[in-house]
């Protein structure tokens, strides 16, 4: 069976935009989509927290298919996509990623999964550095006049 696996999230990929990505990833492979699912779950938690997600992943059959937008429709943490991605390729699920026209099956030379997850990775710092912002440092000089 073939699932495409959107994710609502409110940055720049809107569900339209992972949808139409997909479905021209789909026709350009030939791939004929059966089922549609929406993933709500929040992706900074664990897998263990999102018990629909899990839900979901145990649902798959051998040798099924999952396409999605890009990594993040998983997890933006690397270690927990190297869980999705040991759980789903132990049963034999392909998983397909619009994004960077690639698919990731039980047969996928390791060097293929790797460099995504350290694109990921380099991906996950940028935003961190963006992210730190605060007070300065030094001291609170306070000037009365």
């Amino acid at each position: 069976m073939n699932i495409v696996l959107l994710k609502a999230r409110s940055n720049d990929s809107s569900m339209v935009v992972q949808q139409k990505q997909i479905l021209k990833y789909a026709h350009h492979h030939d791939i004929e989509i059966d089922t549609t699912e929406i993933e709500n779950s929040d992706p900074t938690l664990e897998l263990e927290e999102r018990k629909e997600f899990k839900g979901f992943l145990r649902s798959l059959s051998k040798n099924d298919h999952i396409l999605i937008f890009d990594l993040l429709t998983f997890s933006n943490n690397v270690e927990e996509l190297v869980k999705i991605f040991e759980c789903l390729l132990t049963r034999s699920i392909s998983i397909h990623i619009a994004d960077v026209n690639t698919c990731i099956h039980v047969d996928s030379k390791p060097l293929i999964l790797l460099d995504l997850l350290v694109k990921q990775r380099e991906l996950n710092k940028q935003l961190d550095k963006e992210k730190t912002q605060g007070r300065p440092k030094g001291r609170n000089v306070k000037i009365k006049i």
